[in-house]
Protein backbone atom coordinates (compact mmCIF):
# COMPACT_ATOMS: atom_id res chain seq x y z
CA UNK A 1 0.00 0.00 0.00
CA UNK A 2 1.42 3.56 -0.68
CA UNK A 3 1.09 6.07 1.47
CA UNK A 4 -1.17 7.79 -1.05
CA UNK A 5 -3.51 4.85 -0.78
CA UNK A 6 -3.00 4.99 2.72
CA UNK A 7 -4.22 8.70 3.26
CA UNK A 8 -7.29 8.25 1.07
CA UNK A 9 -7.75 4.87 3.34
CA UNK A 10 -7.86 6.19 6.56
CA UNK A 11 -8.91 10.00 6.29
CA UNK A 12 -12.25 9.35 5.60
CA UNK A 13 -12.86 7.01 8.27
CA UNK A 14 -12.53 9.67 10.39
CA UNK A 15 -13.25 13.22 8.85
CA UNK A 16 -16.81 13.41 10.95
CA UNK A 17 -14.99 12.57 14.31
CA UNK A 18 -15.15 15.00 16.93
CA UNK A 19 -12.52 14.13 19.02
CA UNK A 20 -9.99 14.32 16.71
CA UNK A 21 -8.13 17.93 17.01
CA UNK A 22 -6.27 17.89 13.55
CA UNK A 23 -3.79 15.45 11.09
CA UNK A 24 -0.01 15.23 11.55
CA UNK A 25 1.18 14.67 8.63
CA UNK A 26 4.73 12.53 9.44
CA UNK A 27 6.55 12.88 12.86
CA UNK A 28 10.07 14.40 13.43
CA UNK A 29 10.84 14.47 9.76
CA UNK A 30 14.55 14.63 9.67
CA UNK A 31 17.49 14.10 7.33
CA UNK A 32 15.33 15.28 3.85
CA UNK A 33 16.00 18.83 2.19
CA UNK A 34 13.87 21.68 2.55
CA UNK A 35 12.57 21.42 -1.10
CA UNK A 36 11.70 17.34 -0.44
CA UNK A 37 9.33 18.37 3.03
CA UNK A 38 7.84 21.28 1.06
CA UNK A 39 6.87 19.18 -1.55
CA UNK A 40 5.71 16.28 1.06
CA UNK A 41 3.46 18.95 3.04
CA UNK A 42 2.00 19.89 -0.47
CA UNK A 43 1.42 16.62 -1.42
CA UNK A 44 0.15 14.99 1.69
CA UNK A 45 -1.52 18.11 2.59
CA UNK A 46 -3.56 18.90 -0.37
CA UNK A 47 -4.94 14.77 -0.38
CA UNK A 48 -6.05 15.46 3.87
CA UNK A 49 -7.80 18.44 2.81
CA UNK A 50 -9.57 16.74 -0.18
CA UNK A 51 -10.87 14.27 1.96
CA UNK A 52 -11.52 16.16 5.21
CA UNK A 53 -12.37 19.20 5.37
CA UNK A 54 -13.72 19.34 8.72
CA UNK A 55 -9.91 19.17 10.47
CA UNK A 56 -6.43 20.99 10.42
CA UNK A 57 -3.84 19.50 9.24
CA UNK A 58 -0.58 19.95 11.05
CA UNK A 59 2.60 18.72 10.83
CA UNK A 60 5.40 17.15 13.93
CA UNK A 61 8.61 18.77 13.76
CA UNK A 62 11.60 19.43 15.93
CA UNK A 63 12.61 22.99 16.50
CA UNK A 64 13.59 25.14 13.16
CA UNK A 65 17.73 24.45 13.23
CA UNK A 66 16.74 20.79 12.94
CA UNK A 67 16.10 21.89 9.36
CA UNK A 68 19.01 24.34 8.93
CA UNK A 69 17.30 27.53 10.54
CA UNK A 70 14.29 29.83 9.97
CA UNK A 71 14.43 30.42 6.39
CA UNK A 72 14.30 26.29 5.74
CA UNK A 73 11.26 26.29 8.08
CA UNK A 74 9.36 29.15 6.87
CA UNK A 75 9.60 27.47 3.47
CA UNK A 76 7.97 24.42 4.65
CA UNK A 77 5.81 25.96 7.07
CA UNK A 78 4.32 28.18 4.26
CA UNK A 79 2.97 24.79 2.34
CA UNK A 80 -0.60 25.44 1.25
CA UNK A 81 -1.03 21.54 2.79
CA UNK A 82 -0.36 22.95 6.77
CA UNK A 83 -2.64 24.94 8.62
CA UNK A 84 -0.82 24.59 12.07
CA UNK A 85 2.87 24.64 12.61
CA UNK A 86 4.74 22.36 15.12
CA UNK A 87 7.65 22.82 17.79
CA UNK A 88 9.28 19.50 19.61
CA UNK A 89 11.44 20.25 22.53
CA UNK A 90 12.79 18.55 25.75
CA UNK A 91 14.35 21.63 27.91
CA UNK A 92 14.75 21.82 30.98
CA UNK A 93 13.43 25.12 31.23
CA UNK A 94 10.89 26.70 33.84
CA UNK A 95 10.38 29.15 31.18
CA UNK A 96 9.48 28.63 27.18
CA UNK A 97 12.11 27.28 25.56
CA UNK A 98 15.09 28.64 23.55
CA UNK A 99 14.00 27.23 20.72
CA UNK A 100 10.60 28.36 21.04
CA UNK A 101 11.32 32.00 19.01
CA UNK A 102 12.58 30.79 15.97
CA UNK A 103 9.52 29.23 15.65
CA UNK A 104 7.43 32.13 16.64
CA UNK A 105 9.45 33.93 13.99
CA UNK A 106 8.37 31.40 11.22
CA UNK A 107 4.74 31.12 12.28
CA UNK A 108 4.40 34.77 12.31
CA UNK A 109 5.88 35.26 8.93
CA UNK A 110 3.26 32.80 7.51
CA UNK A 111 0.05 34.00 9.41
CA UNK A 112 -0.04 30.32 11.05
CA UNK A 113 -0.71 29.06 14.67
CA UNK A 114 2.17 27.49 16.26
CA UNK A 115 1.74 24.08 18.52
CA UNK A 116 4.27 22.93 21.32
CA UNK A 117 3.07 19.25 20.01
CA UNK A 118 5.87 17.15 22.43
CA UNK A 119 7.39 19.01 24.86
CA UNK A 120 8.34 17.17 28.51
CA UNK A 121 10.35 17.08 31.96
CA UNK A 122 11.93 14.07 33.56
CA UNK A 123 11.18 13.25 36.63
CA UNK A 124 11.94 10.40 39.22
CA UNK A 125 12.58 9.30 42.27
CA UNK A 126 14.33 11.59 44.87
CA UNK A 127 17.93 11.32 43.84
CA UNK A 128 17.67 9.61 40.77
CA UNK A 129 19.14 10.72 37.92
CA UNK A 130 18.38 10.27 33.71
CA UNK A 131 20.04 8.31 31.33
CA UNK A 132 22.38 10.71 30.93
CA UNK A 133 23.12 10.76 34.60
CA UNK A 134 21.51 14.38 34.54
CA UNK A 135 19.93 14.59 38.41
CA UNK A 136 16.38 14.13 37.82
CA UNK A 137 13.48 16.15 39.58
CA UNK A 138 11.06 14.42 41.58
CA UNK A 139 7.37 14.67 40.85
CA UNK A 140 6.71 17.66 42.54
CA UNK A 141 9.50 19.42 41.55
CA UNK A 142 8.53 18.97 37.69
CA UNK A 143 4.85 20.20 38.17
CA UNK A 144 6.80 23.51 39.81
CA UNK A 145 8.75 23.62 36.43
CA UNK A 146 5.94 22.47 34.27
CA UNK A 147 3.60 25.38 35.41
CA UNK A 148 5.96 28.22 35.09
CA UNK A 149 6.94 26.39 31.02
CA UNK A 150 2.96 26.43 30.05
CA UNK A 151 2.13 29.52 31.33
CA UNK A 152 5.60 31.26 29.44
CA UNK A 153 4.15 29.34 26.31
CA UNK A 154 0.36 30.25 27.13
CA UNK A 155 1.70 34.31 26.99
CA UNK A 156 2.81 33.69 23.58
CA UNK A 157 -0.33 34.42 21.38
CA UNK A 158 0.62 32.54 18.67
CA UNK A 159 0.74 29.43 20.33
CA UNK A 160 -2.17 27.30 20.38
CA UNK A 161 -1.22 25.17 22.81
CA UNK A 162 0.99 22.48 24.48
CA UNK A 163 0.91 19.03 24.23
CA UNK A 164 3.10 17.17 27.19
CA UNK A 165 4.49 13.60 26.16
CA UNK A 166 3.36 11.12 27.51
CA UNK A 167 1.07 9.46 30.08
CA UNK A 168 1.22 6.37 31.18
CA UNK A 169 -0.17 3.57 33.73
CA UNK A 170 2.84 2.55 35.35
CA UNK A 171 3.87 4.70 37.99
CA UNK A 172 7.59 6.75 37.97
CA UNK A 173 9.47 3.75 39.49
CA UNK A 174 12.73 5.61 37.19
CA UNK A 175 14.07 9.10 35.91
CA UNK A 176 11.53 9.52 33.03
CA UNK A 177 9.25 11.91 31.12
CA UNK A 178 5.91 10.16 31.65
CA UNK A 179 2.90 10.90 34.51
CA UNK A 180 -0.02 9.04 35.23
CA UNK A 181 -3.04 9.60 36.78
CA UNK A 182 -1.88 10.30 40.07
CA UNK A 183 0.84 12.93 39.11
CA UNK A 184 -0.03 16.71 39.85
CA UNK A 185 0.56 17.66 36.70
CA UNK A 186 -2.19 15.36 34.84
CA UNK A 187 -4.18 17.91 37.20
CA UNK A 188 -2.45 20.90 36.05
CA UNK A 189 -2.20 20.65 32.34
CA UNK A 190 -6.55 19.40 32.72
CA UNK A 191 -7.10 22.89 34.17
CA UNK A 192 -4.62 25.55 33.18
CA UNK A 193 -7.20 28.26 31.74
CA UNK A 194 -6.18 29.29 27.94
CA UNK A 195 -5.71 32.91 27.47
CA UNK A 196 -8.48 34.46 24.52
CA UNK A 197 -6.67 36.09 21.84
CA UNK A 198 -7.88 38.29 19.27
CA UNK A 199 -8.02 35.60 16.81
CA UNK A 200 -10.07 33.85 19.20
Amino acid sequence: MTNRHWVRTVVPRYRDDPTIAMWELINEPYGSDTAMVRAFFDDAGAIVHELDPNHLVGFGTLQPDTYGGVAEFEEFSASPGVDVLSLHEYYDDADASHRLEPAVEAALAVDKPLLVGEWGLNAGPPGDRDEDGVGCHTVEERYQVAKSKLAAYLDTPVVAGALYWSYTAEENSICKLSTTRRDPLVELIRNIPIPLTDQQ
